[in-house]
């Protein structure tokens, strides 16, 4: 793997003329780019792996780096198929989110040729604990009066105390969920070739969107 690097795109209207980078998704997204030598090229696949990391996330709960991260790996790329061996990480335990069936997934190639559809291969889901920090509310000590009932003119007729409340974080147990699975998208129309300088995974659920792209370094003079 030669390097990776966080991108940023900015909305646009998808369109024929759109640059590749801004075509994968038609708004705001974040994209994690990496380079390697063009597979077909040279007749094998680099090392790679492409990471959407949450430092700021594993900060808060005391987790090692990268235990949260979202990856994709490209594992094939020939004239049948492309394959992506993708991983998903969550903390909330039943919210689907390490399910690929809950994601839209395609593929574009640095042509602009948007593929979808693909064959996907779940992978078991995996549980991982880790002695990190738990969400706890815990009383402040201050009372808070409000009212709790109104006449109709607006004028309180009962008032109520309550415990102020906030969240801190404790030392505790915090259980990962791990899934995903290998996505493959047919080749057999050619839209993938030796001349295509990139190709980009996207990935979207419920307006969030995760796209890993893959530039290719060309040795044909």
């Amino acid at each position: 793997m030669r390097n990776n690097r966080s991108l940023t795109s900015i909305a646009t209207v998808c369109s024929g003329a759109v640059l590749f980078f801004t075509l994968v998704a038609c708004f705001t997204n974040r994209t994690v780019t990496t380079t390697i030598r063009h597979p077909m090229q040279v007749g094998q696949i680099d090392q790679n792996r492409v990471p959407h990391s949450y430092p700021s996330k594993e900060n808060q709960h005391g987790l090692p780096a990268g235990s949260l991260d979202d990856e994709a790996s490209l594992v094939r790329m020939d004239a049948e198929a492309v394959c992506f061996d993708v991983k998903l990480r969550s903390m909330e335990i039943g919210n689907g989110w390490e399910d690929l069936r809950n994601w839209e997934v395609t593929m574009t190639s640095g042509e602009n040729v948007r593929l979808a559809g693909p064959t996907v291969q779940q992978h078991p889901p995996q549980m991982q604990q880790f002695n990190g920090l738990v969400a706890q509310e815990v009383q402040t000590g201050t009372w808070i009066r409000e009212c709790t009932s109104r006449d109709r003119n607006g004028a309180c007729r009962r008032w109520e105390q309550r415990a102020e409340t906030q969240t801190q974080f404790v030392p505790g147990v915090v259980t990962v969920q791990t899934g995903g699975g290998m996505v493959c998208f047919g080749n057999q129309q050619g839209h993938i070739n030796t001349s295509i300088p990139a190709i980009a995974l996207s990935m979207t659920r419920n307006g969030q969107t995760r796209n890993f792209e893959w530039e290719f370094e060309s040795i044909v003079q």
